[in-house]
């Protein structure tokens, strides 16, 4: 089975996602649910409009979508930090 790695950032109004290992896949959301359902609906689009010889090859046969995050752009983007 191949493997699908998306990177999860937030900027000041919304999550977005790009994948590390395959060309073509990003996604957006309110929320990271929202992301994950965006990622699903990018690939559907690759495969229902382009010619699978155009696909990624990751998207070809099963997958599997591995979510990382960019841990110190979330903290960055949800915290406030305040002095002591």
């Amino acid at each position: 089975m191949k493997k699908i790695v998306m990177m999860i950032e937030r900027s000041k109004d919304y999550f977005d996602a790009y994948s590390d290992n395959c060309d073509g896949i990003y996604a957006a959301g309110g929320s990271i649910d929202e992301v994950k359902t965006d990622t699903e609906k990018a690939i559907e689009l690759i495969k229902n409009t382009l010619p699978e010889s155009q696909w990624p090859n990751e998207i070809k046969g099963d997958y599997e979508i591995e979510w990382k995050f960019d841990v110190a752009n979330l903290l960055d983007s949800q915290c406030i930090l305040t002095p002591m």
